[in-house]
Parts: C-alpha cells; structure tokens; sequence
C-alpha cells in the first residue's frame, strides 16, 4: 500500500512520484496496488502526473478514499478510466 500525504503540490510531487516508485518496485503487474488517498487534503493536477507515474509501473492500481474533487477532476482530465476508485 503507498499512503499519499495530506498534501500534493508541485513542489513536492516529484518525491512523491518517486517514493511511490520505489515502493513499487518488486511488486507484479497483476497485484492489486492500493493507493491510499484517505490522508489527501490538498493538491494540485500534480497528483494525476505520479498517480499516471505510478499506473506505468503497476496496470493493476486502485486509488482508496479519495477526495470527492479527485474523482471530479479525474473526469475533467479524461483520466477517470486509468483508475480504480474505491471509497474506503
């Protein structure tokens, strides 16, 4: 499981990006990866570049308790399909 902090921004989105990826080293395509987002308070369209980052690594990414305005967002990106939303 990778836990987002309560804040992704672009100033912190490339370690972000980057601690996610090293997390996800050794990890199937086919295993589930959670992602929980229940801790996010804060952010900026930064968090759909490490989320996309992150699906490269793993196709098999569900983002958990999300943010209403991420969902929203990831509609009006065009990335909704690219993820897996759960809420809890």
């Amino acid at each position: 499981m990778i836990t987002l902090p309560a804040v992704v921004n672009h100033s912190n989105a490339t370690q972000v990006r980057e601690d996610g990826l090293k997390a996800l080293r050794g990890h199937t395509t086919a295993e589930e990866i959670i992602i929980d987002a229940s801790n996010l308070k804060e952010f900026d369209s930064s968090i759909f570049a490490l989320l996309v980052a992150w699906k490269r690594v793993t196709s098999n990414l569900v983002v958990k308790a999300a943010p209403e305005k991420v969902k929203v967002l990831s509609r009006v990106y065009g990335v909704m399909d690219l993820f897996k939303f759960r809420d809890a």
